[in-house]
């Protein structure tokens, strides 16, 4: 089965500028309650993991030229 990566791996680009742009707007909010900002924190987490989900997968992929 071959792994679609840059599907993947732009899917991933997309998720991660979205999160950065709530991120940096969440981060400006005057009343940011500690639940708001530990929902957040759990969002760039999930993110993270899934990224290094992704990384562990294509470590362990041997490239095959099309």
């Amino acid at each position: 089965m071959t792994i679609d990566w840059i599907t993947i791996l732009q899917e991933q680009a997309d998720f991660a500028t979205r999160i950065a742009e709530d991120v940096n707007q969440t981060l400006k909010l005057p009343d940011l309650t500690p639940s708001q900002a530990a929902r957040l924190y759990r969002v760039v987490e999930e993110g993270a993991q899934t990224f290094d989900v992704l990384s562990m997968r294509w470590n362990n992929t041997t490239w095959k030229p099309a």
